[in-house]
């Protein structure tokens, strides 16, 4: 049985070892880093075409989707050109777990975890079924700023 001299001493020297750890270390996992969903852009979508996101639903089940195009609308792809960013996003899932139309947390080990709404399109020949996110956006200086005031009418 250790006494409490001894039990004291481990504690000390276990704190103090961890003293030396890098922050960076202690850190969450970037997949981890909750984002915001306005904060990506298009190009941070398109690099990772051919990955997987890793999906949870409200009951934290989880489901891997392949996210497998990023497309953008004719003309809808830049803020470059002073207009907004209007563009679609096709993942792939496993056809015997189809998820429904709904908001689900998206992981993913590059741009973090966000919430994204996505409405499936269909099961192709029963090896995939396919989900669409789709997104259209007002300009950078467009967008509302500070908080909504909502105005209650009375009679």
């Amino acid at each position: 049985m250790a006494t409490r001299r001894t039990f004291i001493r481990n504690c000390s020297a276990f704190a103090a070892s961890a003293a030396f750890v890098p922050a960076s270390l202690m850190a969450a996992p970037l997949w981890r880093r909750g984002v915001s969903l306005a904060e990506v852009a298009f190009g941070t979508f398109a690099a990772q075409v051919n990955s997987q996101f890793l999906l949870r639903n409200v009951n934290g089940g989880a489901q891997a989707l392949e996210l497998v195009e990023a497309e953008p609308a004719p003309g809808g792809d830049s803020f470059a050109d002073g207009g907004g960013e209007t563009f679609s996003l096709l993942f792939r899932g496993d056809p015997t777990r189809p998820l429904q139309q709904d908001t689900y947390r998206f992981e993913h080990t590059r741009i973090g975890s966000f919430e994204m709404f996505i409405v499936p399109i269909g099961c192709e020949d029963r090896s995939h079924c396919y989900y669409e996110a789709v997104f259209n956006r007002l300009p950078p200086e467009s967008r509302p700023r500070g908080q909504f005031v909502v105005r209650r009418h009375t009679k």
